[in-house]
Protein backbone atom coordinates (compact mmCIF):
# COMPACT_ATOMS: atom_id res chain seq x y z
CA UNK A 1 0.00 0.00 0.00
CA UNK A 2 2.86 2.16 0.89
CA UNK A 3 4.50 1.84 -2.61
CA UNK A 4 1.08 1.90 -4.48
CA UNK A 5 -0.01 5.07 -2.54
CA UNK A 6 2.80 7.29 -1.53
CA UNK A 7 5.98 6.46 -3.31
CA UNK A 8 4.89 5.70 -7.01
CA UNK A 9 2.76 9.24 -7.46
CA UNK A 10 6.17 10.78 -5.86
CA UNK A 11 8.72 9.21 -7.75
CA UNK A 12 6.50 9.46 -10.75
CA UNK A 13 5.45 13.14 -10.15
CA UNK A 14 9.38 14.12 -9.26
CA UNK A 15 9.90 15.95 -13.53
CA UNK A 16 7.69 18.73 -14.69
CA UNK A 17 7.32 17.48 -17.59
CA UNK A 18 5.31 14.55 -16.24
CA UNK A 19 3.08 16.86 -13.76
CA UNK A 20 2.17 18.30 -17.53
CA UNK A 21 1.23 15.09 -19.57
CA UNK A 22 -2.62 13.84 -18.87
CA UNK A 23 -1.80 10.43 -20.06
CA UNK A 24 0.87 10.07 -17.11
CA UNK A 25 -1.89 12.01 -14.33
CA UNK A 26 -4.44 10.27 -15.84
CA UNK A 27 -2.75 6.55 -15.20
CA UNK A 28 -1.33 7.52 -11.67
CA UNK A 29 -4.72 8.75 -10.35
CA UNK A 30 -6.27 5.69 -11.52
CA UNK A 31 -3.37 3.82 -9.79
CA UNK A 32 -4.12 5.67 -6.78
CA UNK A 33 -7.94 5.35 -6.78
CA UNK A 34 -6.67 1.04 -7.38
CA UNK A 35 -4.33 1.18 -4.27
CA UNK A 36 -6.96 3.11 -2.25
CA UNK A 37 -9.96 1.02 -2.95
CA UNK A 38 -7.14 -1.72 -2.47
CA UNK A 39 -6.45 -1.03 0.66
CA UNK A 40 -9.74 -0.79 2.03
CA UNK A 41 -10.84 -4.08 0.37
CA UNK A 42 -8.17 -5.56 2.47
CA UNK A 43 -9.03 -3.89 5.63
CA UNK A 44 -12.96 -4.98 4.86
CA UNK A 45 -13.20 -8.17 3.36
CA UNK A 46 -12.03 -10.43 6.20
CA UNK A 47 -14.39 -9.14 8.81
CA UNK A 48 -17.00 -9.51 6.42
CA UNK A 49 -16.54 -13.63 5.73
CA UNK A 50 -13.37 -14.93 7.30
CA UNK A 51 -13.52 -18.73 5.71
CA UNK A 52 -14.94 -17.95 2.54
CA UNK A 53 -12.00 -17.46 -0.61
CA UNK A 54 -12.16 -14.14 -1.94
CA UNK A 55 -14.05 -13.78 -5.27
CA UNK A 56 -11.85 -10.95 -6.26
CA UNK A 57 -13.25 -10.53 -10.08
CA UNK A 58 -16.99 -10.37 -8.79
CA UNK A 59 -15.79 -7.49 -6.57
CA UNK A 60 -13.89 -6.13 -9.64
CA UNK A 61 -17.07 -6.86 -11.94
CA UNK A 62 -19.24 -4.69 -9.59
CA UNK A 63 -16.75 -1.86 -8.66
CA UNK A 64 -16.33 -1.26 -12.97
CA UNK A 65 -19.88 -1.61 -13.38
CA UNK A 66 -20.73 1.36 -10.93
CA UNK A 67 -17.94 3.39 -12.40
CA UNK A 68 -19.27 2.97 -16.08
CA UNK A 69 -22.69 3.90 -14.98
CA UNK A 70 -21.46 6.84 -13.04
CA UNK A 71 -19.10 8.00 -16.66
CA UNK A 72 -22.19 6.81 -18.06
CA UNK A 73 -24.27 9.50 -16.54
CA UNK A 74 -21.80 12.30 -16.26
CA UNK A 75 -21.23 12.14 -20.16
CA UNK A 76 -24.89 12.34 -20.99
CA UNK A 77 -25.09 15.25 -18.50
CA UNK A 78 -22.05 17.40 -19.99
CA UNK A 79 -23.39 16.14 -23.65
CA UNK A 80 -26.67 18.45 -22.68
CA UNK A 81 -25.11 21.80 -22.12
CA UNK A 82 -22.26 23.44 -23.69
CA UNK A 83 -19.05 23.94 -21.76
CA UNK A 84 -17.77 27.00 -23.26
CA UNK A 85 -18.94 30.35 -22.65
CA UNK A 86 -20.39 32.29 -25.56
CA UNK A 87 -19.46 35.87 -26.73
CA UNK A 88 -17.06 36.31 -23.69
CA UNK A 89 -14.26 39.05 -24.80
CA UNK A 90 -11.41 36.75 -23.29
CA UNK A 91 -12.67 33.37 -24.67
CA UNK A 92 -9.91 33.33 -27.58
CA UNK A 93 -7.26 34.07 -25.77
CA UNK A 94 -7.89 31.47 -22.62
CA UNK A 95 -8.41 28.96 -25.53
CA UNK A 96 -4.52 29.64 -27.05
CA UNK A 97 -2.96 30.31 -23.58
CA UNK A 98 0.36 28.55 -23.51
CA UNK A 99 2.17 27.86 -20.68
Amino acid sequence: MLIINFVAPILIFMSRDSKRNYTIVTFVAILILFGHWLDFYQMVFPAVSPDKVPSIIFDMGIALFFVGLIMLLVARTLSKYPLTVKNHPFAKESVIHHT
